[in-house]
């Protein structure tokens, strides 16, 4: 067991060293509570501006969806071909005077009524 002299010895050499590198220790602990610790810290900083890139990628993405949904929609407003056109290929519609087959191909179920005769 060491002796409570020696202990306390060496408690005072410790901070004997502490007190003389005060400078070092404030600058080191403002940099951890700066950069990690704090709700405004860089690390958070880092956070943030990383969610905010992907959000502005997704606004241009469904900025890109809404001009193109917006031009096909005037495109369906002001040519009735084109609005015949999409309900045949999309909805599978036909006219009363008219008959349509669907070829179904075996080797791909996924295709099954895209192709009409």
């Amino acid at each position: 067991m060491t002796h409570p002299s020696t202990v306390l010895a060496r408690l005072r050499r410790f901070n004997a060293a502490l007190w003389r590198h005060k400078y070092f220790w404030t600058i080191v602990l403002f940099v951890v509570f700066a950069g990690f610790v704090d709700e405004n810290s860089y690390w958070q900083y880092r956070k943030l501006v990383s969610e905010n890139e992907a959000t502005q990628a997704e606004i241009k993405r469904y900025e890109d969806m809404f001009n193109r949904d917006r031009a096909r929609l005037n495109e369906l407003r002001s040519d009735p071909d084109a609005l015949l056109r999409v309900a045949r290929e999309d909805h599978q519609m036909k006219s009363a005077d008219e008959d349509v087959y669907y070829i179904i191909d075996s080797a791909h179920p996924d295709s099954a009524g895209s192709s009409a005769s």
